[in-house]
C-alpha cells in the first residue's frame, strides 16, 4: 500500500501544474459598471487604464462584445491597460482572452490587435501582438519568455473610429509546470513504484 501512494503521488507530481485565473467575478458588474480612475484589485492583482483616460468598467456579459461572463474594459480612449501583482511580486503571464468592443455606432474604432508588453524585473522586456477575431472572445496563449515579469501593458490597435478599446477576460498567471528532467524522473519513479506494489501482491 506504501508503495502505492508513493507511485501515485509521484504520477501526481509529475502532470502537476499551478496557475491563477484573473476572471473578475470578484467584482460588480453591470450594463459596464465603473470602477473610476483609482484602477481595481482582482484576484490580488492591481490594473490601471490608460493615463489620459484611465476609466476602469466590469461588463456583464454580451453588453459590449462577444463575452460570456464578466470581463475588464479601459473605455472612452485607446484601451491601454496595465497589470501588476500587488506587493510588487513578480508573475509569470500564461494565457488571456480578449475581444474588440462592439459598438461601431458610438464611433468606437474596430481594435484588431493587441500589443503585450512585459516588463522583466532586472531590466528588459518581452513582446508579442496578438490579432483578435473581432467581437468573439478568443483566447491566446503567450511564450514562456512572459516570466519574472514586474507589469505587463495590454495596447489596443485599431483600425479607423477615434477609439479602439477591447475587452479582456481569464487572464491566467503564474502557471508553473515542473522542469522536464524533473518531471520525467518523477514519472519513472512513480511508474516502479506502482510496479513493487503490484509484484508484492502477486
Amino acid at each position: 500500500m506504501k508503495n502505492f501512494l508513493c507511485g501515485f503521488f509521484f504520477l501526481i507530481c509529475y502532470t502537476y501544474a499551478h496557475s491563477s485565473t484573473i476572471d473578475f467575478e470578484d467584482q460588480v458588474g453591470g450594463n459596464c459598471e465603473s470602477y473610476g480612475d483609482g484602477g481595481l484589485v482582482s484576484t490580488a492583482f492591481y490594473f490601471t487604464g490608460n493615463p489620459d483616460d484611465p476609466g476602469l468598467f466590469i461588463c456583464n456579459p454580451y453588453v459590449v462584445a462577444a463575452n460570456y461572463s464578466k470581463a475588464l474594459l479601459n473605455a472612452n480612449a485607446l484601451s491601454i491597460l496595465t497589470m501588476r501583482q500587488n506587493g510588487g511580486d513578480t508573475f509569470w503571464l500564461s494565457a488571456f482572452q480578449a475581444a474588440n468592443r462592439d459598438q461601431p455606432e458610438l464611433g468606437y474604432a474596430t481594435t484588431i490587435a493587441i500589443n503585450v508588453l512585459g516588463q522583466i524585473q532586472g531590466g528588459g522586456t518581452v513582446e508579442q501582438q496578438l490579432i483578435l477575431n473581432g467581437n468573439a472572445l478568443t483566447t491566446f496563449f503567450l511564450p514562456s519568455s512572459f516570466t519574472n515579469l514586474t507589469s505587463v501593458v495590454f495596447s489596443a490597435v485599431g483600425s479607423g473610429g477615434s477609439n479602439a478599446e477591447f475587452l479582456i477576460d481569464n487572464i491566467v498567471v503564474n502557471e508553473q509546470y515542473l522542469s522536464e528532467p524533473v518531471s520525467l524522473v518523477l514519472f519513472f519513479l512513480g511508474l516502479l513504484m506502482l510496479a513493487l506494489n503490484s509484484r508484492k501482491r502477486a
